[in-house]
């Protein structure tokens, strides 16, 4: 499995039965992609008109799938009335994954680095 980063930009009007978010989590999950860190930027207005709207959602989401799934994904997409845009590269350099990396270390409980005591002994 390769790792995506993908950008959606999604109608605000649109209300889809589930939210915009497990929309796209859904359609993700549906081409058998996992993911890995979905964040959403929020509600933007938009520099021009795209599809007749003027406001949008950005929703950035790192993802693992496999190279067929990406093209399943990009037509759903283009059929989708929810979604105006979408934009999916290969995340050459990983970010996706230090940025998990790194949460994970600085979680509650988890030591961050060994404590000095242990690096004398």
């Amino acid at each position: 499995m390769t790792l995506y980063e993908a950008l959606f930009l999604v109608d605000a009007d649109a209300k889809p039965e589930s939210g915009h978010e497990e929309y796209l989590h859904g359609l993700l999950k549906q081409h058998g992609a996992t993911l890995v860190s979905p964040d959403r930027w929020g509600e933007r207005k938009l520099a021009y008109e795209v599809k007749k709207k003027r406001r949008g959602l950005y929703f950035l989401v790192h993802f693992e799938a496999d190279s067929p799934a990406i093209s399943e994904i990009r037509r759903t997409c283009r059929i989708s009335e929810v979604i105006l845009r979408e934009l999916i590269v290969v995340d050459e350099d990983g970010a996706a994954k230090a940025k998990m990396d790194a949460l994970l270390r600085s979680a509650p409980g988890t030591p961050a680095s060994p404590p000095a005591e242990a690096a004398l002994a």
